[in-house]
C-alpha cells in the first residue's frame, strides 16, 4: 500500500507503505493494531534469523531516494539487510537499529531510523527504477524489531515523525 503525496518529487517525501501491502517469509510473523502510538496495524514479532518482509514501492521516475523506517525494539542491535529488485544495495551493510528501550506495549518507544552509508556516514542512497520496485529486509542476527511503517523520500526532504504520521492518516 504506497501513498502518494501531493507535490511529488523532488520536494516532497514521495512514498509511505505501512504494515499491510507487505508479504513475508522465513517464518511467521505478526500484524497487531495494539501497539501504543503505532499509524495504524504494525509489524512485530520479526525476531527470528532469516525472516524477511518485502513491501512494492512505485516510483514514479528513476533515481536515488532515502529509506527510513519508524521502528521499535527493546534489543539493540538488531540488524537487516536491503535488498531492493533482488540486489543487494551498496556499499553493503546491514541496517543496524539501536534499541529504542521497550517494544511500544505501554509506552511511545517508536523512533525513525534512516539507512545509512557505512563508507562515510550519511543516508544511504539506495536507488529504484522507474516503476515498481520490491524492497526486501530480511533479519540478519536474530534480533527483533516492530516496524510501523517505512518511508521512502527524495535526499533533499527532512522527515520527522508528526509530518509522516500526518501524510499515513491521509
Amino acid at each position: 500500500m504506497s501513498r502518494e503525496y501531493v507535490g511529488g518529487m523532488p520536494r516532497t517525501a514521495r512514498a509511505s507503505v505501512g504494515a499491510l501491502g507487505r508479504s513475508e517469509g522465513g517464518g511467521k510473523m505478526g500484524v497487531t493494531g495494539e501497539k501504543r502510538a503505532a499509524i495504524g496495524k504494525c509489524i512485530n514479532m520479526w525476531d527470528a534469523l532469516g525472516q524477511w518482509v518485502e513491501w512494492t514501492v512505485d516510483a514514479p521516475a528513476d533515481g536515488y531516494h532515502h529509506l527510513t523506517l519508524c521502528y521499535c525494539s527493546e534489543m539493540d542491535k538488531a540488524e537487516r539487510e536491503l535488498k531492493v529488485n533482488g540486489e543487494v544495495q551498496e556499499p553493503f551493510a546491514p541496517l543496524v537499529f539501536p534499541s529504542t528501550g521497550g517494544w511500544s506495549n505501554g509506552s511511545d518507544d517508536w523512533r525513525l531510523h534512516t539507512a545509512q552509508n557505512p563508507a562515510n556516514d550519511q543516508p544511504l542512497l539506495v536507488k529504484f527504477k522507474q516503476g515498481k520496485n520490491v524492497l526486501r529486509l530480511t533479519n540478519t542476527n536474530g534480533r527483533g524489531i516492530n516496524v510501523d511503517y517505512l518511508a521512502v523520500t527524495s535526499p533533499d526532504v527532512k522527515v520527522d515523525r508528526e509530518g509522516l504520521a500526518a501524510k499515513l492518516k491521509k
